[in-house]
């Protein structure tokens, strides 16, 4: 499907689309089956496509950059959404103005080269919104392309993990499998702190796996693990891992457990041109009358995340 200046496939334009046309602007949200019913006529995308499409703008645990605002159960790595009956949705600072620069009537975000497609199942990975807006004013400046890549950094997944692999080669356009791991931190002279979980997996999930593993008698696992204690709030993962002495929490020992499935996966990745060649193509969509470096530092405001 071909992509618009904004990043967005027709699906996803047609669920923006749709909200702005209903006055769903940030700080109002509508009944998702409402909306669903409206893209559908409009458009004739089914309720199936369109939930599907709308949960893949707004579980933030998927994607970096919500389009939607949302009121109700979206759900998580761990768990199912509610029915669209029982949920609502609206429009966030960001997709508003997508909406309306769908429209020509704001000049277009370079939300495509920060989100990547990676939260649709595609192999694009998503980068620092900031430090996409930064490497955009490098190569609207022509500056060499080594310096432009050293701006961009690594990819950045909507949950924070350490990401590892042929980045460089990948941001040469080359196609590259990727490793991606929690992170860890030492928690005191018997405790590992899992922070984060890689994209795709649940703390629900990470916890059972694991605690499945010490009950049935510890057989396979890379550590003495004592106990683990899931100690997360809303936002903020904190599993506690408690270790059998003679055990050392340590950084060998967080290297350790994070050799355990889901701890570390590996995904592909693949941008599918040279970085620079898709920032050049991107600024050739602008305005030739536009203050280019003015509006990357607005499209920096805007795609920052809260």
């Amino acid at each position: 499907m071909t992509e618009s200046a904004n990043g967005l496939g027709p699906l996803d334009r047609a669920v923006v689309e749709t909200l702005s046309e209903l006055g769903a602007e940030p700080g109002t949200t509508l009944n998702s089956t409402l909306v669903m019913a409206e893209i559908d006529k409009r458009y004739g995308y089914g309720p199936v496509y369109t939930w599907t499409a709308m949960l893949a703008l707004c579980q933030t645990w998927r994607v970096p950059i919500p389009l939607p605002e949302t009121n109700g159960n979206f759900g998580s790595p761990s768990d199912p959404p509610a029915e669209p009956r029982y949920t609502e949705v609206g429009l966030s600072a960001v997709g508003s103005y997508i909406a309306m620069a769908e429209h020509g009537g704001k000049p277009p975000l370079p939300l495509g080269l920060a989100q990547g497609n990676h939260h649709l199942g595609g192999t694009r990975p998503p980068f620092d919104p900031n430090r996409v807006c930064d490497a955009l004013r490098l190569v609207h400046a022509a500056a060499p392309d080594n310096e432009v890549l050293a701006e961009l950094g690594d990819p950045r997944f909507a949950v924070d993990c350490l990401v590892v692999g042929p980045i460089e080669a990948l941001k040469q356009g080359e196609s590259v499998r990727l490793t991606l791991k929690a992170m860890v931190e030492v928690g005191g002279v018997n405790e590992l702190h899992l922070v984060s979980v890689p994209p795709g997996h649940g703390v629900d999930e990470v916890l059972t796996h694991i605690a499945n593993r010490v009950r049935s008698g510890r057989e396979g696992l890379p550590l003495h693990i004592r106990d683990i204690r899931n100690l997360s709030q809303r936002g903020q993962t904190r599993l506690v891992i408690d270790l059998d002495e003679p055990a050392t929490a340590d950084a060998e020992a967080a290297e350790e457990l994070l050799s355990m499935w889901p701890l570390t996966i590996e995904v592909d990745a693949d941008l599918g041109a040279p970085w620079v060649q898709l920032a050049r193509s991107w600024l050739a969509t602008l305005n030739p009358s536009l203050e280019v470096v003015t509006h990357l530092e607005r499209a920096q405001q805007l795609l920052r995340r809260t």
